[in-house]
């Protein structure tokens, strides 16, 4: 289905503007909201997603990067009352590397776990006075400790860690199990998975390689309870990158992905002899490519949306070719018989 660009207004009262695609908002859009405040960015199947800006309506703002709603990645935040933050966000919460500017002056620079400060920090204060070192959960623990020891921790929700530590956190290497069955084994920095490290989750799935702030980030391989698996390239915990994808069933798909879905230039080769090299958008055959099919048919031209859609030629094995426009997967142009 293409994406249509019209005015909507939804049952509950907000009105968006912008790409639709089948009937929610996806591409770039413009919402006003019913209960105040606005959002114009970029959208992905009905959610926030890409780069945006949201006003609320006591007159706050997000600028930057949101990911299935809620910001994710880089960003600055500027709240009613004065405070401003700028930098990394996982699932709406200040999670990373980041600077706060508090309504009475002080400035916070240094990490962020989940919307606290956590790890290594600095608070300056209007009157001079700096604290620089370790923090927990918006504590500060004191300077950098330069002996690492080994201990172990029991949190709140019931994970217990093993392992090094410094400054009263995981700092080196060390083993997280949590009461649902998932556990961590491998490297930490500041309180957070960074480095390298395998964790086995509770439901079977299986992770071997770099993180970077608790999320898979680098070179790394997983392995999914269906018995698929990927190898290669991960960016804040989503596959990114180049990387090859090995189905339970013989399929593989090598090239490359964006956000967790077939984006650019790949090549897929199914148990069924099922060939297609070519471009993909969204997880999906778009732009040019060729795909073979099973009984030996070809086409090589144009897709949109993983049907066949614009210029393309189709070659039969028994030697016929049907050259000129495709529309949703249908031939469009008179089909011509040549003889090989």
């Amino acid at each position: 289905m293409e994406i249509a660009e019209e005015k909507v207004v939804f049952p509950g009262g907000d009105e968006y503007s912008g790409e639709l695609k089948d009937g929610m908002p996806h591409g770039w859009g413009r919402m006003l909201f019913a209960a105040g405040g606005r959002y114009e960015g970029g959208w992905k199947y009905g959610k926030m997603h890409g780069e945006g800006k949201m006003t609320l309506p006591d007159g706050g703002t997000y600028s930057g990067t949101y990911r299935e709603g809620e910001p994710n990645g880089h960003g600055t935040m500027k709240l009613a009352d004065g405070t401003s933050y700028t930098g990394e966000f996982l699932k709406g919460k200040f999670h990373g590397q980041g600077t706060m500017l508090l309504p009475g002056g002080e400035v916070y620079e240094g990490q962020w776990r989940y919307g606290s400060p956590s790890g290594w920090g600095k608070m300056t204060n209007v009157d001079g006075t700096v604290r620089e070192g370790f923090w927990k959960d918006n504590v500060y623990i004191g300077e950098d400790k330069e002996n690492i020891v080994k201990g172990t921790l029991t949190m709140p929700e019931g994970e217990k860690y093993e392992g090094e530590l410094k400054g009263g956190i995981p700092h080196g290497q060390g083993t997280m199990s949590s009461p649902i069955g998932t556990r961590y084994i491998g490297q930490w920095k500041d309180g957070v998975r960074h480095g390298e490290g395998t964790c086995l989750y509770s439901d079977g799935t299986v992770y071997k390689g770099e993180w970077k702030f608790d999320l898979w980030h680098g070179q790394g391989t997983i392995i999914f309870p269906d018995e698929d698996k990927y190898s290669g390239q991960f960016q804040y915990g989503k596959i990114h990158g180049q990387g090859i994808y090995y189905t339970a069933e013989g399929g593989i798909y090598e090239g490359e992905w964006q956000d967790g879905e077939r984006n650019g230039f790949g090549t897929m080769v199914l148990a069924d002899g099922t060939r297609y090299e070519g471009q993909w958008k969204d997880d999906l055959r778009h732009g040019q490519g060729v795909l073979t099919y099973p009984d030996g048919s070809v086409y090589r031209g144009e897709w949109y949306n993983g049907e066949r859609h614009g210029q393309g030629t189709m070659t039969y094995p028994d030697g016929r070719v049907e050259e000129g426009r495709w529309e949703g997967d249908v031939f469009q142009g008179f089909e011509e018989e040549k003889d090989k």
